[in-house]
């Protein structure tokens, strides 16, 4: 689905995230503030750690990205992890990784985050453990 910068809160805050998200786009302020609202909608369901890897170039340690994937979190039931590519290429092993996890992302067993004493009806979707963040900058 494709939003504009001007949809996107609210699009966020209807509904529990999804496991994956691509923000990208000409005007590298106008994706800066699409990953900022993804970065706020998670703090609003309960998402304290993030990660933040930049994959640039041919260094981009796409081993050292799945092995924090697929790994639990230490210090938090759910977490953030923000990919960086500043060319918006991933190259082969970056393809495959992205294609593997949007395939199958991590199951969520934490409990859910909720503020309000009301159960809401719209958590009928699955929530996920990772939440990850692809932003092209």
């Amino acid at each position: 689905m494709e939003l504009g910068v001007d949809r996107i809160a609210s699009q966020l805050a209807a509904e529990p995230l999804r496991p994956a998200y691509l923000v990208a786009g000409p005007e590298t302020l106008l994706v800066l503030e699409a990953v900022d609202a993804v970065r706020a909608a998670a703090r609003a369901q309960g998402i304290d750690e993030r990660e933040v890897h930049d994959m640039e170039g041919r260094d981009a340690d796409w081993d050292g990205l799945s092995a924090s994937i697929h790994a639990p979190s230490l210090f938090a039931s759910r977490r953030l992890v923000e990919v960086r590519l500043p060319t918006g290429k991933p190259g082969n092993d970056g393809s495959k990784l992205i294609c593997e996890f949007c395939a199958d992302p991590p199951p969520d067993d934490s409990p859910p985050h909720d503020p309000s004493p009301v159960v809401s009806p719209r958590r009928r979707r699955p929530r996920r453990s990772l939440v990850v963040a692809l932003a092209v900058i």
